[in-house]
């Protein structure tokens, strides 16, 4: 009583989109009016995927001209997709073979002959991709 300030406690909880909310407070014949804005809290962001384990074709193997390739890793939870990259670079500056599948294994014929590097990476639904597996070699010869 005779106080100019008084406090209030507001309990929220987070709403689907950010609401603005109009509170009155009547005292003493005098209205006063304030407005609140409560935004959703953010979702906390996946945890980044894990590389892949390749498993097939082993480091140093070698396949022969127009041989179908299989390769092979392991499955990654969470992933809807990988990416399978094949390159004659070990930088990855040039790609031989770039394939989006949705299973952990692919095969491939390769013509031209070299040394080739390969590498795999997941992703999730909404396209966030994770790291890349180790690279592994192999001949075509």
């Amino acid at each position: 009583a005779g106080s100019p300030h008084a406090g209030v406690l507001i309990n929220t909880r987070s709403p689907a989109t950010t609401t603005t909310v109009t509170l009155s407070v009547t005292g003493g014949g005098v209205t006063k009016t304030g407005t609140i804005t409560v935004r959703p809290i953010a979702a906390t962001p996946p945890s980044p995927l894990p590389a892949p384990t390749l498993a097939a074709p082993a480091n140093g193997g070698r396949v022969s001209p127009g041989q179908s390739v299989s390769f092979d890793w392991s499955d990654v939870a969470g992933a809807a997709s990988y990416t399978l990259q094949v390159s004659s670079s070990s930088a990855f500056t040039t790609t031989v073979l770039e394939r989006t599948v949705t299973a952990s294994q692919v095969a491939a014929a390769l013509t031209a002959t070299g040394d080739r590097w390969w590498r795999v990476r997941a992703s999730r639904a909404d396209g966030s991709a994770g790291a890349w597996s180790a690279v592994r070699t192999f001949r075509v010869k």
